[in-house]
């Protein structure tokens, strides 16, 4: 599973995350994003319109050409962007789910 999950987080005068609403890839990558993105806290300004809002991109990879690996690598580009790349664990089996074809590609051509 891997995609890309933007969290648009709300920040409250004392830094702290108020609030992290996802969208983007699969509900388990953008729910795991919101959770993440809940325990940061920011530098703030003395002065502002709160909550100020920042928008964080999590990019999930999953490399499945890597070694088995149970401690995922994140790379950061703070506080814009955070990358996760993960590997099969030892034992794990993968199974490969191809994309769904588009309806447009299925369908009837509107030929004369």
């Amino acid at each position: 599973m891997q995609g890309v999950a933007l969290v648009n987080v709300g920040i409250g005068t004392d830094g702290k995350v108020i609030y992290a609403t996802g969208k983007g890839a699969s509900c388990l990558l953008v729910h795991a994003a919101e959770e993440n993105a809940k325990g940061w806290v920011f530098q703030v300004p003395a002065h502002g319109r709160f909550p100020l809002e920042h928008e964080i991109r999590y990019t999930f990879i999953f490399d499945k050409q890597g070694g088995p690996n149970l401690i995922p690598t994140v790379m950061t580009d703070l506080p814009d962007a955070v990358q996760i790349t993960a590997t099969p664990a030892a034992g794990d089996h993968m199974i490969l789910i191809p994309p769904a074809e588009s309806k447009k590609a299925n369908a009837p051509s509107k030929e004369r």
